[in-house]
């Protein structure tokens, strides 16, 4: 299996206490953008944040995949 990094910005501030419903991604605010990045382990996982940031009313900016990330599965 592997993962991609992704990094997603939307417009709007977004604190600390939005950590766990967009876990497992991070998230890093600076004036009026948030960006949430980290690792997703496939495409449903990305659709199920980008369904979060939709029906919070968050215009998205941007949807980067960065890397890929291999997992042994043995």
């Amino acid at each position: 299996m592997e993962d991609t990094f992704y990094e997603i910005c939307v417009e709007s501030e977004l604190d600390e206490k939005w950590s766990e419903y967009f876990s497992p991604l991070k998230i890093k605010s600076r004036e009026d953008e948030t960006m949430l990045s980290g690792y997703l382990p496939d495409q449903s996982a990305l659709y199920g944040i980008l369904i979060k940031i939709r029906d919070m009313g968050l215009p998205l900016i941007s949807v980067k995949p960065l890397s890929i990330k291999n997992k042994d599965v043995s």
